[in-house]
């Protein structure tokens, strides 16, 4: 198996539950990562931004956690698979 990096949308990266996670840990240092949303639920940008947040209200996580653990459970073989065959570079 060749390793390759193949391209997502930020659509994917926040169904996934990963953007909600990665702007849970952001939310510490008082940053996110924002996405502008097009009507079309595509997004046409994302950029940092400085927030006075610290976290996310109780429904959120909850749903974002069944989110990013629905996700770990579909590709958990691919990354099973992964970090079997070939030596981290």
């Amino acid at each position: 198996m060749s390793r390759k990096v193949v391209p997502s949308t930020w659509k994917e990266f926040m169904d996934s539950g990963l953007l909600w996670w990665v702007n849970r840990s952001l939310h510490l240092f008082g940053w996110s990562i924002c996405l502008v949303e097009e009507d079309d639920g595509s997004s046409s940008s994302a950029y940092p931004a400085k927030t006075p947040w610290r976290g996310f209200n109780h429904e959120l996580e909850e749903g974002r956690f069944h989110d990013l653990t629905r996700h770990l459970q579909e590709e958990m073989p691919r990354l099973v698979q992964e970090t079997e065959k070939e030596p981290a570079p």
